[in-house]
């Protein structure tokens, strides 16, 4: 009997070691074939011109790429990411391979480059690249533009209900910073990003009217001190639902992109946008070509395209997101391009400020954990 039990646990075991790895060897292949996707689609499309696209996901609509192909033959694959961290993530695990575009933000550049994961871009082949806007060019992230080429850029700023503020409206960290009744009389709550690094800065310049300092210990407890007292107002941490706060009037006052408030004021003008009088945060997204991508010229003609006037305002039209290409802010509903807000002038762009490297990656990991736990 003692032998047969054995034998049954023997054959158990076995058998649960076998479909163990069957599992592990399973979930193994799905990953590497999400990580390898662009290159294995590419080795079995031999016959047809192909680049491999990686971008955000909701700043370059699919149309223009598809209006791409019809126009040059070369197919194009797109695949869409969700924060430039989802996207270091896969080229720390693969260096980028099979991809021939990207399109990460300006302090994720400067990263990407120094890692040695870019290639130059040589802006020559790129005619559109003069029609950009100088203020958009040559910053600290690539003084040169020589792995990236700017293609949209956006502010943060406050969102807000006019009626609710039409006393006087929310210009001024102030409001997001400081307890609601020290604006005004009424009482009230707000939304707030879910990006900690971007709430950093953003403090930062209502603390000190820049975004400098965070090596310095005392600045980031302030900055830490100023945020967990701020916690008593903030009604979510959200960035994808700030249009149904504000519609449904549960928050009259959001922290918010240019490019996502632009969408909401174009259905509805019961709503404007601010920057602070103390200058706030520029985002702009770049273009990028892999350092492991032997698709170079075609991925740069993909990029001349996408810069292209006509694409440019198709794109602001569906996405929000200012165009770099400064020719075509003359083909977009100029109640918009009068708006300092949206379309900053220079003396405004003065005051807007872009994230740097500059801040210890674990203060920055450890925030939230400090201000959302409370």
């Amino acid at each position: 009997m003692s032998k047969i039990k054995n034998k049954f646990i023997t054959c158990f075991s076995e058998g649960t070691c076998l479909r163990r790895g069957v599992i592990i060897v399973a979930y193994t292949s799905i990953l590497c074939c999400m990580l390898y996707a662009p290159k294995l689609v590419t080795l079995f499309r031999t016959d047809t011109p192909t680049l491999n696209v990686y971008v955000f996901s909701d700043i370059i609509m699919t149309h223009a790429f598809q209006k791409f192909e019809s126009e040059t033959g070369i197919q194009v694959n797109v695949k869409r990411f969700d924060s430039n961290e989802e996207l270091m993530s896969q080229f720390r695990f693969n260096r980028g391979e099979g991809y021939d575009l990207i399109a990460p933000s300006d302090y994720m550049v400067e990263t990407m480059h120094k890692e040695g994961l870019l290639a130059p871009i040589d802006t020559d082949k790129i005619e559109r690249f003069t029609r950009l806007d100088n203020r958009l060019k040559n910053k600290q992230f690539d003084p040169e533009n020589k792995y990236s080429v700017p293609y949209a850029w956006s502010t943060v700023g406050i969102g807000f209900n006019k009626k609710f503020f039409a006393e006087k409206y929310p210009t001024s960290w102030r409001w997001i910073f400081e307890p609601p009744k020290s604006n005004g009389e009424k009482d009230f709550k707000i939304c707030l990003t879910e990006d900690s690094r971007e709430i950093a800065f953003l403090a930062n310049i209502y603390l000190h009217g820049n975004v400098s300092g965070f090596e310095d210990k005392t600045v980031r407890s302030e900055i830490r001190r100023t945020l967990v007292k701020q916690h008593q107002w903030v009604e979510s941490y959200t960035d994808s639902d700030l249009r149904y706060f504000l519609e449904s009037e549960i928050v009259p006052l959001v922290l918010i992109n240019s490019g996502r408030m632009a969408r909401i004021i174009s259905n509805s003008d019961e709503f404007d946008f601010a920057v602070p009088d103390e200058g706030t945060v520029i985002t702009i997204e770049n273009f990028a070509i892999p350092a492991t991508s032997n698709r170079k010229e075609l991925a740069q003609k993909l990029i001349d395209f996408l810069l292209s006037r006509e694409t440019s305002v198709e794109t602001y039209n569906e996405c929000g997101f200012n165009p770099a290409n400064q020719r075509a802010y003359a083909d977009i509903d100029k109640s918009v391009t009068d708006n300092k807000s949206f379309f900053p002038d220079d003396e405004i762009f003065e005051r807007l400020f872009i994230m740097h490297n500059n801040i210890p990656s674990e203060y920055i990991s450890n925030l939230w954990i400090d201000v959302r736990i409370r």
